[in-house]
C-alpha cells in the first residue's frame, strides 16, 4: 500500500534511531534514486536525511523494507484430526480446498496466498496487518506473513500437525483462530477437529508443578538454564475455586487487605525467578496448613497424637486473603494447643519460630527443594547441625 500523507522529517529521523529501518536499507532505497548519502552510522545517516522531503514513492519503498521487529523465527504447532476416516492424500486435497474457499471469500481482516497441495503437505501463507501501538503514521501498521505447513504425523495416521512460521510471541493465534472458525461455520460438515493442549483441568498447585517438573526435566539436548519472566494472573472463575485453598497457598487478589490487594495480573522480570523469595513465599503458604490438616485427619485413626500450632506472631494472618485466613483460624479452633512466640511481628521473626520447632522436635517433617536460600533452607540447614532426623518430602 502507497504511503499517502506526507512524511516529516522528524518521523523518519526516529524510525532510523529506532532501528525500526535499517540504516543499510535506507541507503539503498536512496541509492535507487541516485542519492549517495557519505555517513558511517545510523545516527549521522538520520541526521543528514531528515531535513530532506521525500515524495510518496520513496516512502513507500522504505515502508516495504522497513524492520519492525528484530525476533528470530518462532515456531507454533497445533494438531488437527480429520472428521471422517480417510487416506492421508483425500484429506490433503479436501483441507486444501478449503482454504482455497475460504480465500476466495470476501473479507478485510487477512489474505490466504500460495495455497499448495503436494504429495506430502499442504502449504499456505496467511498475511494480516497488525497495528503498532504508539508508533508514527507510517509505522503505525505492519503487514504480518505467516507460513504454514500442514503435514502428517509420523507416527499417527490419523492426525496432522498444523506448523506456523511467525516472528512475533502472538501472531499465530490470528490463524489458529481462523480454524476455529473454519470448524464453528459448519461443525457437521467441518473437514478437520482441533485438539488443544490445555492446563485448564489442572488445580492451581498442579499447574505450578507441571511447570516445576517441566523446568526439572533433562532433554539430550536442551536444557533450562533461567525462568526470567513469570506472568501471573487471577481467575475470574476458576474450576477449583471450592477446593484448591487447601493445596495452592495462593494469595487471594480480591482481599482488600491482601498483600496483592486490587491486583489482577503482574508480570515479575528477572534473573532466578522461580526461586526468588517473593514467588517462593507465595506459591508455598498451603503448606504448614497443609501438614496440620493431616495431623488432624490421623486423630481419628491416632487419637493420642498431639497437634501443636507455633505462632510467630498473633496477626500472623492480616495480610492473607480470606479463603487462607478462615482456613488458618479454623485450624487453630480444633488443634491441641497454640503457642504465640510474639505478640507483634519484627524481623526474624518467622526463623525464631523454626529455631523454637527445632529446639522442641526429635524428627523434622519438611518439604524443601535444595535450594540455598530462604526460610526452609535455614531451618533443614541446622536441623543437620542439631542431628535430628529429617524426612524431606519434595
Amino acid at each position: 500500500m502507497a504511503v499517502q500523507s506526507f512524511v516529516k522529517g522528524d518521523d523518519l529521523k526516529k524510525l532510523i534511531d529506532d532501528k525500526l529501518i535499517n540504516a543499510q536499507s535506507v541507503k539503498y532505497v536512496l541509492r535507487q534514486k541516485g542519492i549517495l548519502p557519505v555517513c558511517t552510522n545510523s545516527e549521522a545517516l538520520s541526521d543528514l536525511i531528515h531535513h530532506h522531503f521525500f515524495g510518496s514513492a520513496t516512502m513507500t519503498q522504505m515502508q516495504e523494507v522497513m524492520n519492525f521487529e528484530q525476533n528470530n523465527l518462532k515456531s507454533t504447532v497445533v494438531i488437527i484430526s480429520p472428521k471422517s476416516e480417510q487416506s492421508k492424500e483425500d484429506f490433503l486435497t479436501s483441507i486444501a480446498d478449503e482454504f482455497v474457499n475460504k480465500g476466495r471469500s470476501s473479507n478485510t481482516k487477512y489474505t490466504l496466498k500460495n495455497i499448495a497441495r503436494n504429495q506430502t503437505s499442504v502449504t499456505l501463507q496467511y498475511i494480516y496487518k497488525k497495528p503498532q501501538r504508539g508508533r508514527i503514521k507510517i509505522a503505525e501498521t505492519r503487514t504480518v506473513t505467516l507460513d504454514v505447513t500442514i503435514s502428517p504425523l509420523e507416527n499417527d495416521s490419523q492426525k496432522y500437525k498444523v506448523s506456523i512460521r511467525h516472528e512475533g510471541m502472538s501472531e499465530s493465534k490470528q490463524f489458529v483462530t481462523l480454524l476455529d472458525e473454519m470448524i464453528q461455520e459448519d461443525s457437521e460438515q467441518a473437514v478437520f477437529g482441533l485438539k488443544r493442549i490445555t492446563l485448564a483441568s489442572l488445580l492451581k498447585a498442579h499447574k505450578v508443578d507441571f511447570f516445576d517438573d517441566f523446568g526439572a526435566y533433562t532433554h539430550k539436548e536442551w536444557k533450562l538454564t533461567d525462568i526470567i519472566n513469570v506472568t501471573v494472573n487471577k481467575d475470574e472463575k476458576s474450576i477449583d475455586d471450592e477446593n484448591d485453598e487447601t493445596i495452592s497457598g495462593e494469595i487471594d487478589a480480591s482481599e482488600p487487605t491482601g498483600r496483592l490487594s486490587g491486583i489482577s495480573s503482574a508480570i515479575l522480570k528477572g534473573d532466578g525467578l522461580r526461586n526468588n523469595d517473593f514467588v517462593k513465599e507465595c506459591m508455598s503458604q498451603g503448606f504448614d496448613m497443609l501438614a496440620a490438616e493431616e495431623v488432624l485427619k490421623l486423630k481419628e485413626e491416632l487419637p493420642d497424637i498431639l497437634l501443636v500450632a507455633t505462632v510467630p506472631y498473633r496477626e500472623q494472618n492480616e495480610r492473607w486473603g480470606a479463603n487462607q485466613k478462615k482456613r488458618y483460624l479454623e485450624i487453630l479452633e480444633i488443634v491441641d494447643d497454640v503457642i504465640v512466640l510474639s505478640e507483634h511481628y519484627y524481623n526474624g521473626c518467622f526463623l525464631k519460630r523454626n529455631d523454637f520447632m527445632l529446639d522442641h522436635v526429635a524428627v523434622l517433617l519438611a518439604y524443601f527443594d535444595g535450594m540455598p536460600k530462604g526460610g526452609t533452607f535455614y531451618t533443614v540447614r541446622n536441623a543437620k547441625r542439631l542431628r535430628l532426623q529429617i524426612c524431606n518430602l519434595f
